[in-house]
């Protein structure tokens, strides 16, 4: 397996992946995208990060049947060069 890394903003990732799976989450579950204000670019592959972000949320879309599901990140640490950032994925069943 081989990694393509380069720079790409992971708003825009997250947003892409969220609208793809907006119309999968049934109504009974309301479901928001959760961003940092600010703009956050990484150094990733890419692909490989949009693929586990679609499985995790397709994971939660077939389990989740009630309540609430939100996607999002914040960041962890202003000041370093290399930030770390979570991958925030919260889930509220009834």
């Amino acid at each position: 397996m081989t990694f393509k890394f380069t720079i790409y903003p992971h708003t825009r990732l997250l947003t892409k992946v969220y609208q793809k799976y907006e119309n999968r989450i049934t109504q009974e579950v309301q479901s928001k995208l959760l961003l940092a204000t600010d703009n956050v670019e990484i150094e990733t592959d890419a692909v490989r990060l949009r693929q586990m972000v679609e499985h995790l949320l397709d994971n939660a879309a077939k389990f989740t049947v009630k309540g609430h599901m939100d996607i999002g990140y914040a960041l962890s640490n202003h000041i370093c060069i290399r930030c770390r950032y979570r991958l925030r994925y919260s889930k509220q069943s009834i």
